[in-house]
């Protein structure tokens, strides 16, 4: 549903925005950075996800952990040298901004983690399927909306 907009949005992005099409080096720097969090990324995810279920000291978690290490310190490393970073990992210098991504981390662990266990709620005290513990919010909302 969303792949229409997505493509509206780039054909348009391709008409408004300036310059012109980035050259090898740029895309490459961009890529190295891509790739190496989005490994490292799921490098860590995947460990934290199995770790239980694995093991949490087998070869698997372990290596899980050492590669996302790895990757993701490379992917600071990278982008401290870079002249367009993919982020901006500067602004962790400031007070303010630091103090900010707490609370919104926070935030959403807490927001989160109150979505999976209203599921358990819905499903287990007050008996709800799972379709209509999914569509419970519906009750609150106009019908429109749902």
């Amino acid at each position: 549903m969303t792949v229409p907009f997505a493509l509206a949005g780039v054909i348009a992005g391709a008409f408004a925005l300036p310059g012109g099409r980035p050259s090898h080096q740029q895309v490459s720097t961009v890529l190295t950075g891509a790739v190496s969090f989005s490994l490292g990324l799921v490098a860590l995810l995947l460990a934290m996800t199995q770790g239980l279920a694995w093991g949490w000291g087998s070869a698997r978690i372990v290596g899980l952990f050492v590669a996302a290490a790895v990757l993701l310190g490379f992917f600071v490393l990278w982008e401290r040298r870079v002249a367009q970073p993919l982020f901006e990992l500067s602004l962790f210098r400031h007070p303010y901004f630091r103090v900010r991504m707490v609370v919104v981390t926070t935030y959403s662990i807490g927001i989160m983690a109150l979505t999976f266990r209203l599921t358990f709620y819905h499903q287990v005290a007050l008996r709800l399927s799972p379709l209509d513990s999914g569509l419970s919010w519906c009750r609150w909302r106009p019908p429109s909306s749902c």
